[in-house]
Formats: structure tokens, C-alpha cells, sequence
């Protein structure tokens, strides 16, 4: 029998979702007070500024239900948000997540997505420690305000980038667009295909990358690509009163990127400015230092 959250109730819906979050998370030693009480309760650790976030997915908009199963779902919205944290310099430490639910979703559905939430989390020993969940008309949506901690001194903001600085990016920036297209499409699944799907239904952020980023102090300024090169670089430019230049035949070009961009006709460059899902880093830093900031992440695999 499938059952249906209105089959169970609210208070037994968060009971297992208790059960999903202390099963896989953990209970970090600076927080007093988590999910069962009016409000969470933790103390801020010495040495550490507090980085807070909040992104949302709605179905229809941010992702498309009938393509990615309940954990799927679930784990590219804590991305999107690590990656926030992880931009900033910062390493995730709590979440508070609020769904705001039809009358058609499954039990099974929401569990789905907290075990993807809490996949996400579990790398980094970070804890779901609350949060709201709402009956609504509309498309299901997920909203995450997450909680993180980065080194006293070493936030990376977008404001940092100076005259002459080079222009860096992690990855491939462009592959999850690419991959929405794809779907969008529907077209069959090649090996590059799949390459670049996965990219849209399976993102992974760079939070490891951007907090060894911030505390080498090599970084000038960073943030997430989720807006697509383009529109993102353009937030880092306003930020920092400067003006950027990109030379196409420079841009990172995968085998997958480059061979869809055959079948399509079109140029390479117009999946990788255009706007993408994709939380890799982008980031400036002064000439001298590309080696050192290569090597860093080199070291990182």
C-alpha cells in the first residue's frame, strides 16, 4: 500500500523523518537543542564566523519530477546550497528545511528527499535541525536555509577582484545546462549524453575546493556558478567596480560539451555562458599565483 502523508499525519510524517536524520546524521557538540522543540539551540564556535544561506526548488521550475527520483531531488537541493556556503569559504553545519506539499506526494517521496538531503550532509557531519512543512495548491517546493562556518578572516567575497587579475573556474561550467536541454529534448541516452544529464540530475558542488581556496589566501574574490559564466561573472565585476574580459578559445570545453554542441550546431561557448546549474567555482586571483591555486586543487583530486 502506498501510503500518502495525509494517510499518517503531520506528527508522524516528523517522527520519521527524525528517525531518517538521526540515523545517517550527527549531533555536532555545538548544538544544545534540535528538531522536537520550538527552535534549534547551538553555540557559535570560537575562532569561526557564523555563513548562513537560503535557496529553494520548485517542481516544474528547478527540476523535473518525472526525471529524478525522491533522493535525487533531494540532494540537488542541499547542493544548491552547500555550494552557497562553500562560495563563501564556509564548511556546512546545520540545515532547516521547510516543503511545502500537495495532497498527491507520498510518504515514500518525502523520506526520498530527506535521505538525499542528508547524503549531502553527512560528508561534512552536518545535521538537519529543523524546520516547517506546509500544505499548499501549487508545485511542490523545497526550501533550505542552511547554516555553515568558515575561519575567522577568510570568507571569499565577490567583491575582491582587482585590475589584472586571471579569471578561474572549476570544471566544466555549462554541462548542467547542456544536460536540461537534453531532457528538456529528450534526447537518447549517449555516453556524452549521460555525461552531461548527470551533470543537471546529479550535481556536485565545490565546497571541499572553496574553503581551501579561501583560507590560502591566494583567491581574490569567488562565488558559485548557478546563474551560467556569464551572468556570474557579471555579479563578480559589479561587485568589484571592474570589467572582465574572456577569450573563447580559453574557455574549459569537455568532450561531452564539445560533441553536443556538434549535434545542436552551435557553438561550445553558448552552453557555457549561458545560464547553468552547475556549482562550480568561479574565482579570481592575481597572475602570480595561478600555479599555487592549481596545484591546491590538483592536491584535491
Amino acid at each position: 500500500m502506498t501510503l500518502k502523508v495525509s494517510d499518517i499525519g503531520e506528527f508522524e510524517l516528523i517522527d520519521r523523518i527524525r528517525r531518517i536524520t538521526e540515523e545517517k546524521g550527527h549531533k555536532p557538540g555545538l548544538l544544545i537543542h534540535g528538531i522536537g522543540d520550538d527552535a534549534a539551540v547551538f553555540t557559535p564556535e570560537p575562532g569561526y564566523e557564523v555563513v548562513v544561506t537560503c535557496d529553494s526548488m520548485v517542481e516544474g521550475h528547478h527540476y523535473l519530477k518525472g526525471t529524478m527520483t525522491p533522493v535525487e531531488i533531494g540532494r540537488r537541493a542541499m547542493v544548491m546550497n552547500i555550494s552557497d556556503i562553500g562560495a563563501m569559504g564556509g564548511i556546512p553545519l546545520y540545515a532547516l528545511i521547510t516543503l511545502g506539499l500537495t495532497s498527491s506526494e507520498t510518504v515514500g517521496e518525502i523520506e526520498g528527499f530527506y535521505r538525499g538531503f542528508m547524503q549531502e550532509l553527512e560528508p561534512f557531519n552536518a545535521s538537519i535541525i529543523g524546520g516547517n512543512i506546509t500544505k499548499i495548491t501549487g508545485n511542490t517546493f523545497i526550501d533550505i536555509t542552511l547554516m555553515g562556518r568558515a575561519k575567522m578572516g577568510h570568507i571569499a567575497l565577490r567583491s575582491g577582484a582587482r585590475q589584472g587579475d586571471a579569471i578561474m573556474a572549476t570544471g566544466y561550467p555549462g554541462s548542467a545546462g547542456a544536460g536540461y536541454r537534453l531532457l528538456a529534448d529528450d534526447k537518447p541516452q549517449s555516453l556524452e549524453n549521460k555525461t552531461l544529464t548527470d551533470a543537471y540530475l546529479r550535481p556536485v558542488h565545490r565546497a571541499k575546493e572553496g574553503h581551501a581556496l579561501a583560507v590560502s589566501g591566494l583567491i581574490t574574490s569567488m562565488m558559485d556558478v548557478s546563474d551560467g559564466l556569464s551572468g556570474d561573472l557579471y555579479h563578480i565585476c559589479e561587485s568589484s567596480s571592474a570589467g572582465a574580459e574572456i577569450w573563447e578559445q580559453m574557455l574549459p570545453v569537455s568532450n561531452a560539451l564539445r560533441e553536443i554542441s556538434r549535434m545542436y550546431k552551435i557553438s561550445p561557448a553558448d552552453f557555457i555562458l549561458a545560464p547553468s546549474d552547475d556549482y562550480e567555482l568561479l574565482f579570481t586571483c592575481a597572475p602570480q599565483n595561478i600555479d599555487k591555486v592549481k596545484q591546491i586543487l590538483k592536491e584535491m583530486g
